[in-house]
């Protein structure tokens, strides 16, 4: 059992790190939303691309949401479910990126390299803190 300050004090860390994310997330899916503006008129793919940065934009914002949820003490054991299925699709995101760097020619490979690897990381953590959900916010 956690004493009132050991709790307090792993709260706000799982809370401070949720915002981080958020904030990560949010700051390059909307620099790809600006650049899929700017793309628009020429882009086949366009409905799949604008689709993939709508839904990454709704989870980086229900990650600031969760983190602040956190910090106040208004969380529940349906959010860690919630939290896998995001940490599931950055995941995943960051590998189709990683995919796509290593075996398409580009020429910026290490923009795109930097960002899959910080995709990847994001959500293993996010699956990481959804796995401990329970352990790490206890009521």
């Amino acid at each position: 059992m956690l004493s009132s300050s050991q709790a307090t004090a792993r709260r706000r860390l799982v809370g401070g790190l949720l915002i981080l994310a958020g904030l990560l997330l949010l700051a390059s899916w909307g620099i790809r939303a600006y650049i899929l503006r700017l793309t628009a008129p020429g882009d086949p793919w366009l409905w799949v691309h604008a689709a993939i940065t709508l839904v990454s934009l709704a989870a980086a914002v229900w990650l600031l949401h969760l983190g602040y949820r956190t910090l106040t003490r208004r969380i529940g054991a349906a959010d860690g479910r919630w939290l896998a299925a995001a940490g599931l699709w950055i995941l995943a995101i960051g590998l189709n990126r990683l995919v796509l760097v290593l075996t398409k020619p580009d020429p910026n490979p290490r923009a795109h390299l930097h960002l899959s690897v910080l995709f990847i990381v994001i959500g293993g953590a996010l699956l990481g803190m959804a796995w401990l959900w329970k352990r790490l916010l206890p009521a």
